[in-house]
């Protein structure tokens, strides 16, 4: 094997990390010279696309360590006697044909990129903060420094998240962006339909589940006691809290919030979210460690209980068709520059970005709320799970 892929193998080995489970997305390998998924599909050469798929795989990731030269830019699984990595290249804009470049059985030789396969229609968010949208959509989401965001409003379910900004370093790039910290689900059980539970919130028969997922709580190991705090509890009585550190389970009548390594599951009758918490890499300023997002929808776009919203949420519309938000447009990674982001999903949601701030982490109202809908609250109610709870 060569030296300078000895050398490399040395280093993925020393600054990759593992991931603690599969992120439902499926992958597909493709050739070295259309950059082409064996599916048919482009391949997605994102850095976020790449974390996902060292993910997906269980494998391994690390950013930019590979020459301009042998790899064509982008995202690849390589096999190696010290096992399997995934790789990504941030700084090539092409590349030459691998057989040129290393002796067949080589790591080189037996590396190939990784695609994202045509059949996912997971949503989410990755990074800082990029978005995946239903049906291949796509934006980015700056967000507000320290405001809580309505992502996902849908009947009784509400996803709610915080964003900090942050300075960090992407290739030679310095950006001055954000990251997600902090994400609150606030969610009504179902143990009687909640129209008739409503009467009379003394005797309701469901209960508010609150769960909050905090990457701040993290240590340097990846991991933390109280990963997910949270509350289960009838309307009006008092909440009984909990916290959850890795492997381990809550559950709320029909709702279920389960953890692993660093991670969270939240399932309910239309969702499964999960959440995880990643480093920040490159860190100047901010955050240590940031949230990403990953949504899939258990029924079809017309059979929710009423039309989600959110900023991501309304984007699982009916129409199959994408939305195609505003991008941040970075400079080169192997050019000396600042970059500040400034998208806000614009193209993509209804309104202005500001219209989808909450009052609190679980708070459900705001001016595209479907959480009670079509359930008018009485004037001046609020449409709340209760008090802000904080760890």
């Amino acid at each position: 094997m060569p030296i300078m892929f000895r050398l490399l193998l040395t280093v993925l080995v020393a600054l990759s990390f593992p991931s603690d489970a599969t992120t439902g997305f499926t992958y597909s390998l493709g050739e070295f010279a259309t950059n082409e998924c064996t599916d048919g599909t482009a391949q997605i050469l994102e850095i976020m696309e790449c974390s996902d798929a060292a993910a997906a795989l269980s494998e391994f990731f690390t950013s930019g360590l590979l020459p301009t030269q042998d790899y064509p830019k982008g995202c690849f699984l390589s096999s190696s006697e010290m096992g399997n990595v995934v790789l990504f290249n941030s700084h090539a804009i092409g590349g030459r044909d691998l057989d040129v470049l290393c002796d067949p059985g080589t790591l080189c030789d037996r590396s190939q990129p990784i695609c994202k396969a045509s059949d996912s229609d997971t949503g989410g968010s990755s990074g800082d903060p990029h978005l995946r949208l239903a049906h291949g959509g796509r934006a980015d989401w700056r967000g507000f420094h320290d405001w809580i965001i309505s992502f996902v409003s849908s009947k009784d379910v509400a996803l709610n998240v915080k964003a900090e900004n942050a300075t960090f370093m992407l290739g030679q790039v310095t950006v001055f962006g954000s990251f997600i910290t902090e994400a609150h689900l606030a969610m009504r059980t179902h143990l009687q339909p909640v129209a008739a539970a409503a009467a009379s919130a003394s005797t309701a028969a469901w209960r508010w589940f609150n769960v909050s997922f905090w990457a701040n709580h993290v240590n340097k190991d990846g991991w933390a006691w109280d990963l997910v705090t949270g509350s289960c509890a009838k309307a009006g009585n008092p909440p009984v809290h909990f916290k959850l550190g890795q492997h381990a389970e809550r559950r709320c009548d029909n709702l279920l919030v389960t953890t692993d390594f660093s991670s969270a599951t939240i399932d309910t009758q239309e969702w499964r979210f999960v959440l995880r918490a990643q480093p920040v890499y490159g860190r100047i300023d901010g955050p240590a460690h940031r949230v990403d997002i990953e949504l899939t929808q258990k029924v079809g776009d017309r059979e929710f209980a009423v039309p989600p919203h959110g900023v991501i949420g309304q984007s699982y519309d009916g129409d199959a068709k994408p939305r195609a938000g505003r991008l941040d447009k970075y400079p080169p990674r192997d050019v000396n520059a600042t970059f500040t982001t400034t998208a806000m999903a614009e193209g993509a949601i209804d309104g202005v970005a500001a219209d989808y701030i909450v009052a609190s982490p679980f708070e459900t109202r705001f001016l595209y709320s479907a959480f009670d809908y079509p359930t008018a609250p009485a004037d001046g109610e609020l449409r709340s799970s209760g008090a802000v709870e904080r760890a």
